[in-house]
């Protein structure tokens, strides 16, 4: 039996965003296969877009023991929602009284900046009680975290103040610099020993890291994107677990040398029967880093790619098992798609790819169970 969650009803979409829990629990098994190490679940940003709680009880249910999220709402959400497993918070805190609600309920936070100590001091003088900590680590994501090769000795005076549980770091890419990186992480690892810290669980591979380079010898590893078929590199075993449906709304004939879409982007290079749907960029489709323009120079450079390898941009819609290309480009609430192999009629549902964390809250949810 499907789950229906609506969005707000005046506001709503016609599209509807399909989670196939089969599939998030295929991939979650296929992650465990892979490693014996601690699986940190990532469910950052409301859950990927899948809806914080919605993705804690999935995982949850899967026998995920262990969370992170990158916000101190999140954080306390769960444990409102009643999770008990330790929560991670990937984000850094200076303000005393977020890290000691965060304290209160027992959330590991992340240390990286040893401006960080003076709340956490008053955190402690406060509550009598450490705060729970893993150590960030910059090795080349430039984010967060004490630097690899400037752990200085006044790190070992942390522990006066804080329990440190853990030590991280993040890969920039998961090709290139990745073995530097892991290089790196593990010389400070090695230092952080030789001034007498405990670095506590150990983790640096992310879902494009994991599937490509495995754990890196480490205790853990933080997974995310890959629970949804959504990661990066490495992703041929896993399994698409959410996309986005929408009803064709109109059919209609059209000549050889009609244009399609604003500017009349598209000039068909044949007599067509096109398909329309009501869903767009408004609803996440074709929105995101490898295809969106989120400023003016990616914008550019993403339309002189277009004109130069327009196949590498080809997009494609699907009814069923047929692949529908998608003419044109996208409007905000409408797109375009060839039918003329195919006898599809107006109501035929039609599923489009999409980064669930681009899906507005006025899409309404579904939750499903494989092809149920």
């Amino acid at each position: 039996m499907s789950q229906l969650v609506l969005a707000d009803e005046i506001f709503a979409k016609e599209s509807v965003l399909k989670i196939d829990t089969e599939a998030i629990a295929h991939n979650f098994n296929i992650i465990r296969q892979k490693t014996e190490k601690t699986i940190i679940a990532v469910i950052k940003e409301n859950g990927y877009g899948l809806g914080l709680k919605t993705e804690y009880d999935i995982l949850k249910n899967l026998g995920a023991e262990f969370f992170a999220v990158t916000s101190a709402e999140e954080a306390l959400a769960l444990r409102r929602y009643g999770a008990v497993e330790p929560i991670l918070l990937l984000a850094s805190y200076y303000d005393v009284q977020t890290l000691e609600a965060m304290c209160a309920q027992d959330i590991t936070m992340m240390l990286g900046n040893i401006a960080q100590i003076d709340a956490y001091k008053q955190v402690y003088a406060s509550l009598g009680q450490k705060c729970k900590v893993h150590l960030a680590v910059d090795t080349g994501m430039g984010r967060y975290g004490f630097s690899w090769d400037k752990l200085g000795a006044e790190i070992a005076t942390f522990a006066e103040t804080v329990e440190i549980t853990g030590t991280y770091s993040h890969f920039n890419n998961a090709e290139k610099m990745a073995h530097l990186q892991l290089n790196r992480f593990k010389q400070a690892l090695e230092t952080l020993k030789k001034i007498g810290v405990n670095p506590g669980m150990t983790h640096m591979s992310n879902s494009a890291a994991f599937m490509t380079l495995g754990d890196g010898g480490l205790d853990a590893v933080r997974i995310g994107s890959a629970f949804l078929g959504k990661c990066a590199r490495g992703a041929g075993e896993l399994k698409t677990a959410v996309w986005l449906e929408a009803a064709l709304c109109e059919v209609k004939d059209f000549s050889k040398n009609s244009t399609i879409g604003y500017l009349g982007g598209c000039k068909l290079k044949r007599d067509s029967r096109l398909g329309l749907v009501k869903i767009g960029h408004n609803d996440g489709i074709a929105i995101g880093p490898t295809d969106g323009t989120s400023t003016m120079l990616h914008g550019i450079l993403h339309q002189i790619s277009m004109a130069l390898r327009p196949n590498h941009y080809q997009k494609y819609a699907r009814a069923g098992e047929i692949k529908l290309p998608i003419v044109g480009r996208s409007g905000a609430n409408h797109t375009m798609i060839d039918l003329t192999e195919h006898e599809l009629a107006v109501g035929t549902m039609v599923r489009f790819d999409v980064n669930p964390l681009y899906v507005p809250l006025s899409v309404s949810k579904e939750i499903i169970k494989g092809n149920e």
